[in-house]
């Protein structure tokens, strides 16, 4: 934590209006009370300048700071009536927080109002960010990127080493051709990183949004479709780039998809649910081209396409294989307005959302090149027996090799002694995060080695590649 010592009072505010997301504070030892006048003039501050103004209450990252400030002082951006109320173990909070307690919750309830429309894009919101995080959000996307070893030179002659020389100026910084080679670099890139839902359960976080995912690639980790997606929207809108989200879904959506998307959170998920997205994908408008690009990573290969072969994979069905089967998929563009209601939602909105990837739809834990880590939870006995049936019977059918599965009582008998701490430390962050299930079932991890036989064959057009084999070699 930036320039803060430890602490032994935390609040916490959970959004119980919401997903019921906690967002913690590590507050001095001595602080015993707060206004609520105080700390919403606290959050409409950034988290680095609420330090300089000697503030000493830290969130556990300048992005949870950040969705604090939506959810209290702006919550129509949080797709929030704008009335919230705090209660404490006491009752309301009234205007003044009481932190005599080690720990101290502080629920965010709302009235009836219904949720409002959001007032602020999600473009506008990701600039705020990059400004108020500017370093922090940098150094992450230079480390995770590595322009440098591009070797590409700017208009001016200047070496091509950071992202910032290209932020808001990317076409008049670079020549055409160059602006193809490193908007390729970074898409594969982003593709490249972990297809994952691990690192997700030990943040204790339901979703990461497109800027916050940078941090989480300089580390290591990764995320699932629809946060590498919002990673590389959040790259072109800081970069000035066009693009456009584009659906997956079993069937094409309907024309009005985004008017059904909004009545629906705006009735509070009262109404019929519109239908469900199961993949993201972008388009990017490079001058007067523009390409299709796949960065989920995991079984799916990574898809850069000009404007021809994407119009081959918009009249058919788009397929994208996933660990036991191959997904047919229709293609829709869709607003940015509905993508930024889709995000948001998905966001502050949908609770158990790391259950709903990792177990409801079947993307685990993590998909590799030649591992799928997946789980389930049970009670042993019959219920095993069923679960470990399942996964031996799918397996066969892709022709894949048998699975193995794991938990706490076998856990010694894996040979690799870093698998074997990873699973110890997963297995505690998904019971804390899961509650009572987490709490009553064991969970055992199916470890299924995956041969993909060519599946993972990167999907580019052959345009494209002539462009970048013609900039790598100089003759641009």
């Amino acid at each position: 934590m930036r320039g803060h010592t430890r602490s032994s009072r935390t609040l916490i505010f959970e959004d119980t209006a919401g997903n019921r997301a906690p967002y913690k504070l590590e507050l001095p030892a001595k602080m015993t009370s707060w206004r609520v006048a105080d700390v919403l003039k606290f959050l409409t501050l950034s988290s680095d300048d609420a330090e300089k103004a000697g503030y000493l209450p830290r969130a556990e990252n300048p992005f949870d700071h950040e969705r604090l400030r939506l959810l209290l002082v702006h919550p129509s951006h949080s797709l929030n009536p704008c009335a919230a109320v705090l209660r404490s173990r006491r009752g309301p909070a009234g205007s003044t927080l009481h932190l005599e307690r080690t720990e101290t919750i502080v629920r965010i309830r709302r009235g009836d109002a219904l949720p409002v429309a959001p007032h602020l894009p999600l473009k506008d919101r990701y600039l705020r960010l990059f400004a108020e995080e500017h370093t922090h959000i940098l150094d992450a996307m230079d480390s995770f990127l590595d322009l440098e070893q591009l070797g590409v030179a700017l208009r001016d002659g200047a070496p091509l080493g950071s992202i910032e020389q290209l932020t808001g100026h990317f076409s008049d910084a670079l020549a055409p051709d160059d602006q193809l080679r490193v908007i390729f670099h970074i898409a594969g890139t982003v593709h490249a990183a972990p297809f994952e839902n691990i690192s997700r359960y030990h943040a204790g976080r339901h979703y990461r949004h497109g800027a916050e995912m940078w941090p989480v690639f300089a580390t290591g980790w990764g995320g699932v479709c629809a946060e590498k997606n919002e990673a590389l929207r959040f790259a072109c809108q800081i970069l000035g780039i066009p693009c456009q989200v584009i659906a997956g879904a079993a069937g094409r959506l309907p024309p009005d998809y985004g008017q059904q998307f909004r009545a629906f959170v705006q009735s509070d998920r009262r109404g019929e649910p519109p239908t469900w997205v199961q993949h993201q994908l972008l388009e990017i408008r490079l001058g007067k081209d523009a390409y299709l690009c796949d960065v989920a990573g995991a079984n799916i290969p990574f898809c850069f396409l000009d404007a021809q072969d994407t119009a081959v994979q918009f009249a058919h069905a788009y397929m994208a294989r996933m660990v036991y089967g191959v997904e047919r998929m229709r293609l829709t563009p869709i607003a940015d307005e509905t993508a930024d209601l889709l995000n948001l939602f998905t966001e502050f909105h949908v609770p158990m959302l790391a259950r709903q990837y990792a177990f409801h739809q079947g993307l685990g834990f993590h998909i590799g090149a030649d591992l799928f880590l997946g789980g389930f939870f049970d009670w042993g006995g019959e219920r095993s027996r069923t679960m470990q049936q399942y996964y031996t019977a799918r397996a066969r059918r892709a022709s894949l090799p048998l699975p193995r599965f794991v938990h706490e009582g076998n856990l010694d008998s894996l040979p690799s002694p870093a698998l074997r701490d990873t699973l110890q430390d997963l297995l505690y962050a998904v019971c804390q995060n899961e509650g009572g299930a987490g709490t009553t079932a064991r969970l055992t991890f199916v470890l299924q080695p995956l041969n993909l036989l060519g599946l993972d064959r990167a999907r580019i057009s052959e345009s494209v590649k002539e462009k970048l084999s013609h900039t790598m070699n100089g003759t641009a």
